[in-house]
C-alpha cells in the first residue's frame, strides 16, 4: 500500500524531468543572444487569456513589466496561467508555467528553477529581468502553500 501512494510521486518527478529535458534540448545549444531571442519567439507563441480575467490580486510584484498569474487545482496538480503585455516576459512566464503545471504543488515548491540557471537563461537577462523570473517562481510557490493547507 504505502508502494502505491509513492508510485505518482515518482511519476510526476519523471514528468518534470522529461520537460527540462526537453527545455535543455532546445537551449544548450544556443548562444545568448539565441537565447533571448528564443524567449521572445515562446512570447509570440503563447496565447494567455485576456488580461480581464485576471484581478489585481494575481499581479505578480516585482517585474519590469505587467504579469499576471493564475492557478487552479484539480486532481493534486496545479496549473498556472499568465499575462504579459511585453513579449520578453510572456517568453519567461510559458518557461516556468509550461515546466511546473500539471505538477504537485510539493514539486513546485521543493523543485526550484535550477535549470534556467542551468541553461543560462539568466545571462541572457537583464538584473530586473532575472528579478522578475524570481518573483514568478515565489508567486507560484506561496499559490501552492494554499493547495496543502
Amino acid at each position: 500500500m504505502l508502494f502505491m501512494t509513492f508510485l505518482p510521486t515518482i511519476e510526476r518527478m519523471s514528468t518534470f524531468e522529461k520537460k527540462i529535458e526537453n527545455l535543455k534540448a532546445d537551449f544548450a545549444p544556443l548562444t545568448i543572444e539565441e537565447k533571448y531571442k528564443q524567449i521572445i519567439e515562446f512570447g509570440l507563441k503563447h496565447t494567455s487569456l485576456p488580461v480581464s480575467s485576471f484581478s489585481e490580486d494575481e499581479i505578480v510584484e516585482g517585474c519590469q513589466s505587467k504579469l499576471y498569474l493564475k492557478t487552479s487545482f484539480k486532481d493534486g496538480l496545479v496549473f498556472f496561467q499568465t499575462f504579459s503585455d511585453a513579449l520578453i516576459s510572456k517568453g519567461l512566464a510559458l518557461l516556468l508555467t509550461t515546466t511546473y503545471s500539471g505538477e504537485t504543488p510539493e514539486l513546485v515548491i521543493k523543485q526550484k528553477p535550477q535549470f534556467l540557471l542551468d541553461l543560462g537563461i539568466y545571462e541572457a537577462l537583464s538584473p530586473s529581468r532575472s528579478n522578475g523570473v524570481q518573483s514568478l517562481f515565489l508567486k507560484m510557490q506561496k499559490a501552492c502553500v494554499k493547495y496543502l493547507i
